[in-house]
């Protein structure tokens, strides 16, 4: 009987022992290193947003490819806000209770929603491709590498009153903080250059049908030099081709985010339109840097199509926080920051740094779609 119980009692403790086992086997128990990413998606962005997420992907990869953070994984944890800048509260209330205290951030809407709660929790946050204002704060926690309002303005500014005496314009942008951005920027600029603005129309992103926006600025079209269109959305192509259905026929200017949209699939929509771009293509180009011609070359092969912006800046982003954290003694907010804004970094198109409010500034360039291909104005 003594035999038989210790024998039981041992069976009971080696079935304690493997279920144990077998339960920490199927948990993820591996300690990782977290960055925080509040993305638009779903909603009208998506596709920029897709392309933006990928771009991150291939950093995460690249970076615990590579050793990781001190040797632990990176792990991106992505919130979805769709557009609704009180999804994008949410999400981020969601994360600070994750201890997640570095966030990747982008779309005009979340940036001037959750941003001043960033700054009043002392959150490290990087925005890599919102053009809004708003982010101009001389807070050093905040930082950004995207090609901001202002200088999209002083290109589209540049080529307008190189190519138009006193330059007429009207607008069709989105109603909200990146369509309002880049149109107020613009607006300044002609100000100063004896141009004005005829019409201006905006739109909901959620739109697909653009006729009574457009028959407005198709009736002023005889006191109308160019139009510009800033759509970032899914709905550029149709946008694209009720404009010339409905007649108009004056040059249309963009940026980049609306001509090198992923939902923009024919280029022969955008025929004839100028837009100012960042320095480099989402193409393969003799002048890519060795990296860029790699990342290109690999982004191609994963997702079958070229990395725009969204895709190269979010890659960036993401490489330049790893960097800082792999520096640094101890991972937090101000160690971050203090490493970020006296580095210069190596990222896909060259080298950059981060002024005194952590913004950077990048090159830009007119291009313009000629029978569906896209080349440098000169």
């Amino acid at each position: 009987m003594k035999n038989r119980n210790i024998w039981l009692i041992t069976g009971v403790i080696l079935a304690t022992v493997i279920f144990v086992l077998i339960s920490q086997k199927g948990t993820n128990t591996k300690e990782t290193v977290k960055i925080g990413n509040i993305l638009y998606m779903p909603g009208p962005l998506a596709a920029l947003g897709e392309q933006e997420l990928n771009g991150m992907k291939m950093a995460e990869e690249h970076i615990n490819a590579n050793g990781g953070i001190k040797g632990k994984e990176l792990e991106i944890v992505t919130q979805d806000y769709a557009g609704d800048s009180k999804k994008a509260v949410a999400a981020y209330e969601l994360l600070k209770t994750q201890k997640i205290n570095s966030i990747l951030i982008d779309g005009g809407s979340a940036v001037s929603s959750v941003i001043p709660l960033i700054r009043q929790d002392g959150v490290f946050s990087m925005v890599p491709v919102a053009v809004t204002p708003t982010y101009f704060d001389n807070n050093q926690k905040t930082c950004r590498i995207a090609v901001t309002a202002d200088r999209y303005a002083a290109g589209i500014g540049d080529y307008l009153t190189k190519n138009f005496e006193n330059p007429r314009i009207s607008f069709l942008v989105s109603a909200n903080e990146y369509g309002n951005a880049v149109r107020s920027e613009v607006t300044k600029v002609l100000e100063k250059n004896n141009g004005s603005v005829v019409i201006s129309e905006t739109y909901e992103s959620a739109a697909s049908d653009f006729r009574t926006q457009i028959t407005k600025i198709k009736e002023n079209q005889d006191e109308i030099d160019a139009l510009i269109i800033i759509n970032a959305n899914s709905s550029i192509e149709p946008m694209l081709r009720q404009v010339r259905q409905l007649g108009f026929n004056k040059l249309i200017i963009a940026d980049t985010f609306t001509i090198l949209n992923p939902a923009l699939k024919d280029l022969s929509a955008a025929e004839g339109v100028v837009f100012v771009d960042y320095s480099f293509g989402s193409q393969p180009d003799q002048g890519d840097t060795e990296a860029m011609a790699n990342f290109k070359k690999e982004f191609y092969s994963k997702y079958v199509s070229y990395p725009g912006v969204a895709a190269i800046n979010g890659y960036d982003s993401v490489m330049i926080i790893a960097k800082a954290m792999n520096n640094v003694n101890n991972i937090n907010p101000k160690s971050i920051t203090d490493y970020i804004t006296n580095t210069k970094f190596s990222i896909l198109d060259g080298e950059i740094g981060f002024n005194s409010d952590c913004e950077v500034d990048r090159e830009i360039e007119m291009r313009v779609i000629k029978g569906g291909v896209i080349t440098s104005v000169k």
